[in-house]
């Protein structure tokens, strides 16, 4: 099922800065022992290694410690109830963050996945150190309403390809150390950086709930169509249009390239968009409701703001125009 790659401590003196800055994010303030006492968590060879209800999961912490590439941080993220969106309630180093949303689609995967890790077999004898459990690669810590929060700290892969090694951590103590195996080590390793976890998906609804459309080039109106049926026609007419749908998929599922959290800058560029955007798309559902997205190329880079992320303004790929192009 795969495994994370061993990790290179590299040069002493830039493990001791790394681990100075993991302890001041609170990795986790649960002394991880090699033994455990009667009341700690309990692992089974051939067993799911936790028990839990991701669906219900509110909050989760995970904190990367990788001195190879430098990788250390701490993110908090938490959604009001099970039907609602991840936010990222702490970033990294107290980065003040403009736009606050989270890959609820990823993290749901993800919870989905912890479930599934299995006890392949039992961590053979040596330290926490040795097995990389005393600065874990991953330390993952989540919670559901009325039951006491869950840790799992994953560390270096077993040089035999098995798993990697893992400890469950508690306030009553840690579980025995632990080989597990299972798709969530694979999609751990695809998080090379905190901004993985943000929403990089611009819009914030699907095609299925947009029954207008308009898009603009300028001040030029060059597209005004309602949905009819499972056709589009222009609006208050009757002629069809037949590229709608494929322009307002790819709408939808534009991508973001970078974040941009820079108060000074978004408001400059906040301010481009509002006055001079080259593009405008408008799109109203079924209540009418309006959602504005504003483009602007400009000097290499393709600056977006859409109305229902107010705060942030994104850069995007310049692919982003091309549903603008007639036909």
């Amino acid at each position: 099922m795969g495994s994370f790659r061993t990790r290179c401590l590299g040069p002493s003196k830039l493990l001791l800065s790394i681990t100075l800055s993991v302890l001041a994010l609170g990795l986790g303030s649960t002394a991880c022992s090699r033994s455990s006492s009667p009341e700690a968590p309990t692992v089974r060879v051939g067993a799911p290694l936790v028990d839990f209800k991701p669906e219900e999961t509110l909050e989760l912490t995970l904190a990367k410690f990788d001195p190879r590439t430098q990788d250390v941080w701490t993110a908090r993220l938490t959604r009001a109830d099970a039907r609602a969106e991840w936010q990222v309630a702490s970033a990294p180093q107290g980065q003040t963050l403009l736009d606050r949303r989270a890959d609820s689609t990823f993290i749901n995967h993800l919870l989905s996945l912890i479930k599934t890790l299995s006890v392949h077999e039992m961590a053979p004898e040596g330290t926490l150190t040795s097995l990389g459990l005393d600065q874990p690669l991953f330390s993952i810590r989540w919670g559901t309403p009325g039951q006491p929060l869950k840790e799992l700290r994953l560390g270096d892969a077993n040089p035999k390809g098995l798993g990697n090694y893992c400890v469950l951590v508690s306030p009553q103590g840690n579980s025995e150390p632990v080989i597990v195996r299972g798709a969530a080590l694979q999609m751990l390793g695809m998080i090379e950086k905190f901004e993985v976890l943000r929403r990089r998906r611009l819009l914030t609804f699907e095609a299925d709930d947009v029954d207008e459309l308009e898009l603009w080039r300028g001040k030029a109106k060059t597209l005004a169509v309602e949905r009819l049926g499972d056709d589009w026609t222009e609006l208050h007419r009757k002629k069809r249009v037949l590229t709608v749908g494929q322009k307002l998929e790819a709408l939808t599922h534009l991508r973001i390239q970078n974040f941009l959290d820079d108060p000074s800058q978004v408001t400059r560029l906040r301010q481009k968009l509002e006055n001079a955007p080259t593009h405008r798309a408008i799109f109203k559902d079924r209540d009418g409701k309006p959602t504005e997205l504003q483009l602007r190329a400009d000097s290499g880079h393709t600056w977006a703001r859409i109305s229902s992320r107010p705060e942030a303004v994104f850069e995007v790929y310049p692919e982003a125009l091309r549903p603008f192009l007639k036909p």
